[in-house]
């Protein structure tokens, strides 16, 4: 029961209709369409009234301008009532009258709703591709709204997939689309989506057994949806409170959310609220050992949830009891009679119990058949979700390369890096499609700003701190000051900790990145740096540079040496003991090359040995081609990581670039 509960929260997406946007009739009728939209989740039964009045009293037909949004509407009270075959009708019926009209936005509104109610009726793959078919039309006008609610129902629909499969590849998917609409909802404040947000948010820790955050979450949409009296996910945080405190043991904690969810649930009439409220309320009592209440309420489940111990075979079973005492009684009387009658009454009495018999193994027999078709029911359903799972490949690699062809927008081609940035290589190869580092680059009068950074994690969720960090630089030396490296890393660590609520707390969010950056002066080759756990590497024959930054382990040739500039030991994120970072000055001279890095070079596994690659072999690979172009470095070093790495998998993701004065 609770991984239905679980399985049904994406028919919490939201509705909102523009109708200002094509309104050609009254404004009254408008005006009350709006009314029905506002409530129509908080309290359907009366929505659907005001909407069966503008029937009765409008006499609209399908050629008037209010007629599709009204089969919308009408579409929308049947889903919330769980009445889903008229709801199709509905549905089918407004989108044919906005096909007719080409109006993309309503399309692709009639479209998100039917994704939910293939949703509801547990088919996620015509869900997802209705979705996706809403997600364009949206997009082409450019509808804010509307791109967030398919983001949403695209997340809960691959969560669903995920969990049906256990798969954390499909949950990654999950958490990319959710991160979508976090973007998006961070631009358009609406109440409705955070909270819906965050109750997705709250079942996906709930489902990884991460209760404590997933009340975290759950208490967040609480605090949203009381003011704004959002009754029905009101009824669905209050049931996942519930089971959330169950499985940390606050079990009257527990029971007095879920009383509170079925209050709600029975008053906004939501089958699937009470089913599960109901089920969450029985285990909770059969946990507090109070088995009479948990009998009482599982009797109410079995009643609400159609269950095959309904009351038609309750009855039956009461008849054949019934029968059975009255001829147990019958045979007491008879053997107090002649031997004769005794006789006969026994005779009587087996034929009549055999006929008991009979009947009850013909009912026990229609109770297998029914059961069986039960089965079979599960077993085609178990079968669609495996050729769901067949099909995951397809949908993932079609979502990451979305997620690739966005933060290829977002990375520079090394060829446009800057017209003006001295001789230089770029070696990036990503370990998944998407990547968790990143190069960028910004260049201010005659200022080159240049840098490489390494983002918790890889692939899907470090692309997406890739996207915040590349943005947050933008946004950081957008501003007319020229700032120091130091000073950017500062900023960079300010707004990674405040947008990503970051307190430190144990199992709160802990992500970064670890980052080195470089301002160059085009003018007189002056260069200012700074980093964050990744150091800053100089091949130089400068005697007093080398004298100042020359350590025990960098390495030197007849001609010139590897130095290594020390970052600050302190990611951008929350750290333990925080300090500023230091700003270096350094003056090159021609044929100076400086080396920015992230850790996956020196780190990838490989060799006869299976033994990481290692910093001092990296070094000396560079100092040994120093003298040859950059563009030949490239390959040399290209090569010799692929060679390295042999068929052993690439351990993360890789970016080194050179640049020469």
């Amino acid at each position: 029961m609770q991984s239905l509960f679980k399985y049904l929260f994406f028919c919490l997406s939201f509705s909102l209709l523009n109708l200002s946007a094509h309104s050609t009739k009254t404004d009254s009728i408008q005006n009350v369409l709006e009314q029905c939209k506002r409530i129509m989740e908080s309290n359907p039964d009366s929505a659907y009234k005001i909407l069966n009045n503008i029937l009765s009293t409008s006499n609209l037909t399908n050629k008037d301008h209010f007629y599709p949004y009204l089969l919308l509407q009408l579409g929308d009270y049947h889903r919330v009532s769980g009445n889903y075959d008229s709801s199709y009708v509905k549905y089918f019926a407004a989108l044919n009258e906005f096909e007719k009209r080409k109006d993309q936005n309503l399309i692709a509104e009639v479209e998100l709703n039917i994704g939910i109610l293939y949703d509801l009726q547990r088919d996620p793959k015509s869900a997802i591709k209705k979705y996706k078919e809403a997600l364009i039309n949206y997009t082409l006008v450019n509808d804010t709204t509307g791109i967030i609610k398919a983001y949403m129902n695209l997340g809960i629909s691959y969560k669903n997939i995920g969990l049906s499969s256990s798969s954390n590849s499909i949950l990654d998917s999950a958490f990319f689309y959710y991160n979508k609409a976090d973007f998006f909802l961070d631009k358009v404040k609406h109440p409705l989506g955070l909270t819906k947000l965050y109750i997705n948010i709250g079942n996906l820790k709930y489902t990884q057994q991460h209760y404590v955050e997933a009340v975290f979450y759950y208490k967040k949409a609480l605090k949203i949806a009381e003011p704004n009296n959002y009754n029905h996910e009101l009824a669905l945080i209050l049931d996942n409170l519930g089971w959330a405190y169950q499985e940390l043991n606050e079990n009257n904690i527990a029971l007095n959310y879920a009383l509170d969810g079925l209050k709600i649930g029975r008053k906004i009439n939501s089958k699937y609220n009470v089913v599960n409220s109901l089920s969450n309320i029985s285990r909770i009592y059969e946990k507090l050992k109070n088995y009479k209440e948990a009998n009482k309420y599982l009797n109410q489940l079995i009643m609400a949830n159609d269950s095959l111990i309904n009351e038609n075979t309750i009855e039956l079973q009461n008849k054949l009891q019934s029968k059975y005492e009255s001829e147990k009684k019958d045979n007491e009387i008879i053997l107090l009679n002649t031997q004769k009658e005794k006789n006969a009454a026994l005779a009587l009495a087996e034929q009549k119990k055999k006929n008991i018999i009979i009947t009850t193994i013909t009912f026990g027999l229609i109770l297998v058949l029914v059961f069986s078709f039960f089965l079979y029911k599960r077993f085609r359903i178990t079968h669609r979700q495996k050729n769901i799972i067949d099909q995951k490949n397809k949908d993932i690699t079609d979502s990451i390369n979305y997620a690739k062809r966005i933060q290829t927008a977002l990375l520079k081609e090394e060829e446009h890096v800057s017209s003006n940035v001295p001789t230089h290589f770029i070696f990036f190869q990503p370990k998944d499609i998407v990547s968790g580092d990143f190069y960028w680059t910004s260049q201010k009068q005659d200022v080159l700003y240049l840098a490489v950074a390494d983002c918790t994690g890889h692939g899907v969720p470090g692309a997406f701190l890739t996207m915040l960090g590349i943005a947050f630089l933008n946004e950081i030396t957008s501003q007319e000051k020229i700032l120091s490296p130091s000073e950017i890393l500062d900023e960079l660590r300010g707004k990674f900790i405040s947008e990503l609520n970051q307190t430190g707390k144990e199992g709160v969010n802990k992500d970064g990145m670890d980052i080195s950056i470089i301002k160059l002066n085009l003018t007189n080759n002056q260069l200012e740096w700074a980093g964050a756990n990744n150091p800053l590497w100089v091949v130089t024959s400068q005697k007093s540079l080398i004298a100042k930054y020359k350590r025990e382990r960098d390495v030197s040739n007849k001609d010139k040496t590897l130095i290594a500039i020390a970052p600050n030991k302190q990611p951008i994120g929350f750290f333990h003991k925080m300090s500023s970072f230091i700003n270096h000055t350094i003056q090159l001279e021609k044929n100076d090359t400086i080396y920015l890095f992230s850790d996956g070079y020196a780190d990838q596994f490989g060799g006869e040995k299976g033994k990481k690659f290692m910093y001092l072999p990296f070094k000396k690979l560079i100092l040994e081609n120093e003298n040859k172009s950059l563009e030949e470095q490239k390959e040399i070093l290209k090569s010799s990581f692929n060679n390295w790495k042999g068929e052993m998998d690439q351990l993360d993701d890789v970016c080194v670039i050179g640049v020469r004065i």
